[in-house]
């Protein structure tokens, strides 16, 4: 880059001192700490970088954005800092706006000890009205960032348009650790937020909804795979394959049932009603099945003949894979278990790793990792209930090469859907989610690998919702050019995951 040499690379350093020196100054004069977007020059390389001053105009706290996006390549190279610093508040950590997409930065952060999150951001939008602009990452992405972590996140971002061709959405906004925005600016004014943030809570965060703590319940052996090199995954490998997009694509289906479709001993569907949805499946032409996830105090006698009644279906109906899930007694021990099902027999099982609160008493972990399942449909890649909140799990699943990732659940209180376009846009992989309308409030839910809503259920009711996913878009993990969200993954920066 001609910029970063000569005349040029001076004449640009005087302005960036120049324009530290003045934040620096702003910081003493109003006695506050501020944090700003500058640029950091290293030898020859240009990094996107942000600082934040104290009252007293001194540095503490500075870092350097990892995930570049788009034409960012033009000027800068990609950044390895988690800034991290104490304050008066706690540790507060940074990140730069695109750096919110990939989970593993968001999630280092929190792992140094992070409370509150500032998010520098130049979110970019389009749209017809200039007050109702929108961007994924203020709608879902980072609300996902502050549950699955248990911080505050505060980001503030611009308005208006550059070049003729970059229009910025505005939005700056403050969400709470349940994922909630509790104060958002307008899309197309300049404005100013001030909202005050409780900090009660530990540094370890709490259970979310007294099911599961994202921070503290995290399994760090079973992901390895995240510092792995790029070239050495599955995913790298499928990404490299020639295919028949016609050939990849699939009917799947979520199905929910209502208590009242329950049977009455346990709560468990019967035979009966899993056999009546089969057939109605089968004549819609659903290759894909995706039963909700059934509690583990459910009788085991009850849940053999559901299971039976699979096989037997699956037998009927050669071109189906259905994936049933319920507690399994094995040698003494008792698992919360996903079975894949395909003309007649197991094609495959997950045992649940991360356990639920209720769930720890009496189950036990999975002993056999995240695996994915190589089926008639694609590569389908497993998790269960709570395990959505850990973005590890399905960054995991993508990288051992799930095209498609079911999630059964049974959420009692609306959280899969923020997780699921989450996890299906930060991975790049169409995610069905099939929530139990007896035990959760149902509105089961498939998502396409850019977030999109294929398929959407009611609350409370015995529904299917069914989407035609063509697998081969999940091939493709460029969001845009330039940012790829596996190839500029940086998995030598991400060892603190592993720990």
């Amino acid at each position: 880059m001609q910029w970063s040499r000569g005349e040029l690379r001076q004449t640009a350093e005087q302005a960036i001192n120049k324009a530290i020196q003045a934040f620096r100054q702003k910081a003493v004069e109003h006695n506050c700490h501020l944090a700003v977007g500058t640029v950091k020059c290293k030898g020859d390389t240009w990094l996107n970088s942000a600082l934040l001053f104290d009252p007293t105009g001194n540095v503490i706290c500075n870092t350097t954005k990892h995930f570049l996006w788009h034409f960012d390549g033009n000027w800068f190279s990609p950044g390895s800092e988690f800034g991290v610093c104490e304050t008066p508040w706690g540790k507060v950590g940074i990140l730069i706006c695109a750096d919110g997409r990939p989970p593993e930065v968001a999630r280092i952060l929190r792992l140094k000890g992070t409370r509150i999150l500032l998010d520098l951001t130049n979110w970019t939008t389009t749209g017809k009205e200039p007050s109702r602009l929108t961007n994924p990452q203020v709608e879902y992405i980072m609300r996902t960032r502050a549950l699955e972590n248990q911080m505050w996140v505060v980001a503030a971002n611009k308005v208006g348009i550059e070049l003729a061709s970059v229009a910025y959405c505005g939005s700056s906004c403050v969400i709470n650790p349940e994922g909630e925005i509790v104060a958002r600016a307008s899309s197309d004014k300049a404005e100013t937020l001030f909202v005050n943030i409780p900090l009660d809570e530990g540094v370890s965060g709490v259970l979310v909804d007294s099911r599961l703590n994202p921070v503290v319940d995290r399994k760090s052996k079973e992901y390895l795979i995240l510092t792995e090199p790029t070239d050495s995954l599955p995913v790298y490998s499928t990404m490299k394959e020639e295919l028949v997009p016609v050939e990849k694509a699939v009917l799947a289906a979520a199905v929910q049932v209502t208590e009242a479709e329950a049977k009455k001993a346990g709560g468990l569907f019967t035979a009966g009603t899993l056999k009546r949805l089969v057939n109605i499946l089968a004549e819609e032409k659903v290759r894909l099945v995706v039963f909700p996830e059934l509690s583990h105090s459910v009788p085991q006698i009850a849940f053999q003949a559901l299971f039976h009644a699979v096989l037997d279906e699956s037998k009927n109906n050669p071109n189906m894979v259905l994936l049933l899930t319920g507690p399994e007694s094995y040698e003494g021990k008792t698992y919360k278990s996903t079975f894949v099902v395909s003309c007649g027999e197991v094609i495959g099982k997950y045992r649940k790793v991360h356990l639920e609160s209720t769930e720890k008493p009496v189950l036990c972990p999975g002993d056999q990792g995240l695996p994915v399942f190589s089926t008639p449909v694609g590569n389908i890649g497993i998790m269960l209930g709570y395990e959505g909140l850990l973005p590890e799990v399905a960054r995991v699943l993508t990288l051992k090469g799930a095209e498609l990732i079911a999630w059964p659940a049974s959420f009692a209180v609306d959280r899969h859907e923020l997780l699921a376009k989450t996890r299906a846009v930060e991975n790049r992989v169409f995610v069905v989610v099939a929530n139990s309308s007896s035990e959760g409030i149902g509105e089961s839910i498939i998502v396409d690998p850019a977030g999109i809503v294929l398929a959407q259920a009611f609350r409370e009711r015995t529904l299917i919702a069914s989407a035609f996913c063509n697998l081969s878009a999940a091939r493709l993990k460029a969001i845009i050019p330039g940012t790829d969200a596996i190839l500029d993954r940086q998995p030598l920066a991400y060892r603190e995951l592993i720990g």
